[in-house]
């Protein structure tokens, strides 16, 4: 795990030839965007009031393997 990341998680398929990491997800939380901003001397955070919170139903799928 890199020093800068909280925490990191690796994405594995099972391949015929075995066991192959496929994605590497790290995180990074703003690391990039404060070193950045640290070295160009910008302040490169943005930010704007949200709308009020929306509803949004989730649809639940379970494969069935047979």
């Amino acid at each position: 795990m890199a020093h800068y990341a909280c925490d990191c998680w690796d994405a594995e398929i099972d391949f015929s030839q075995g066991w192959k990491e496929c994605v590497g997800l790290a995180n990074r939380s703003a690391f990039d965007l404060q070193m950045h901003s640290e070295h160009s001397k910008t302040n490169l955070v943005a930010a704007r009031r949200l709308p009020v919170p929306r509803k949004v139903t989730l649809v639940e799928v379970t494969l069935d393997k047979k």
